[in-house]
């Protein structure tokens, strides 16, 4: 009966937080390539998602309503390869997003595509900072 107590009253903490304890602007994503998001501050966050050997032409992201997705898709290599550690495969990324999250940009940056988000917090979620006198 204790146990039951504790987890209800656990569960009870968590539901009673506000919404900015959940930031993170990725409700869910397909399973994959994996992906690490970052905060930058409470309204700006950066997915990062590792694609090897994928160049920008080969890289398409787009958002339709809250549906974010990025889809690789290698080339085939002109030149010839002695050894390759990793092997380019072509996937599809989808990421649900909050509602109010829009992506501001897009870069592709030393094998790693980095994908910033804005959240748009209401005003009753933003922190306000004020000057100490």
């Amino acid at each position: 009966m204790k146990k039951l107590a504790l987890i209800l009253s656990v569960t009870t903490f968590f539901l009673a937080l506000p919404a900015i304890a959940y930031a993170n602007p990725v409700v869910n994503a397909s399973k994959g390539i994996g992906y690490a998001v970052t905060e930058v501050n409470e309204e700006n966050f950066t997915v990062t998602m590792p694609v090897p050997g994928l160049t920008k032409p080969n890289i398409q992201a787009t958002m339709k309503g809250n549906v974010l997705t990025i889809v690789g898709t290698p080339t085939k290599e002109q030149t010839k390869t002695v050894y390759r550690g990793f092997q380019p495969a072509a996937f599809t990324k989808r990421f649900t997003l909050k509602k109010g999250t829009d992506v501001s940009r897009v870069t592709l940056s030393n094998g790693l595509l980095l994908i910033e988000l804005k959240l748009e917090l209401p005003d009753d979620q933003k922190t306000v900072k004020f000057n100490v006198n």
